[in-house]
C-alpha cells in the first residue's frame, strides 16, 4: 500500500511515498523552509527577509514561493527573490495598481500552470508566473541563505507588512 508521508526535522518538512521505493521518494522528495518573522513595509523603505535552506539537494529543479502579506497597493511594491550566489529574479515590479494585497500570493518555477503577472489581475488570483524568470535557479545548489527584498518606493501613505514567506523546493541529491 502507497501513502504519503512526512517528517518535520528543524523547520523542514520532508514528504515522500511509503512503498515506492529510494529512487522514486529521491525524485520527488520536497523540502519546505519558512521564514516567519514579520516585517513592516513603509514608505519609500526595504526590507530583506531571509531563509536559510540547509538540505541535501543539490540541484534544484523546482521552487515555489508563497509570500504571505498585506498592504494597501500592490503597485506600490518590487519583490525580488535572491538565491545564495546573489542571482536576482523579480517576481513583481510595481504590478496590481492600487489593487489591495491581502492574502497569499504564490509563485512557481513552473510557468505554464500559472498566469503572468499583470497591473491588471495582481493580486486577484492566488499563483503567478513571475516577472523574471525563476527557472534561472533551476541546477543551481539551493543550500545558503535566500533573501525575499520588498521594496514600497512609493511615497503616498499606503503601508502593510510581510507577515512569512515559504519556499517549497525539490531536486536531486
Amino acid at each position: 500500500m502507497k501513502r504519503l508521508v512526512y517528517i518535520a526535522v528543524s523547520g523542514a518538512i520532508l514528504f515522500g511515498i511509503s512503498g515506492c521505493g529510494e529512487a522514486l521518494n529521491e525524485a520527488i522528495k520536497n523540502t519546505m523552509f519558512d521564514a516567519n518573522k514579520t516585517y513592516e513595509i513603509a514608505d519609500n523603505a526595504s526590507i530583506d527577509s531571509s531563509n536559510k535552506v540547509a538540505t541535501n539537494i543539490v540541484a534544484l529543479k523546482k521552487i515555489t514561493l508563497i509570500i504571505h502579506m498585506d498592504h494597501s497597493r500592490a503597485g506600490d511594491l518590487k519583490m525580488t527573490l535572491v538565491d545564495p550566489d546573489g542571482t536576482g529574479v523579480v517576481l513583481a515590479d510595481h504590478r496590481g495598481g492600487d489593487h489591495n494585497i491581502s492574502n497569499s500570493i504564490m509563485f512557481t518555477s513552473s510557468g505554464t500552470e500559472a498566469p503572468m503577472v499583470t497591473d491588471t489581475d495582481f493580486p486577484d488570483n492566488y499563483k503567478y508566473q513571475a516577472e523574471g524568470n525563476l527557472s534561472l535557479f533551476l541546477g543551481n545548489n539551493p543550500n545558503g541563505t535566500w533573501h525575499l527584498k520588498i521594496t514600497d518606493d512609493v511615497s503616498n501613505g499606503k503601508q502593510g507588512k510581510l507577515n512569512s514567506w515559504v519556499m517549497l523546493i525539490s531536486g536531486a541529491q
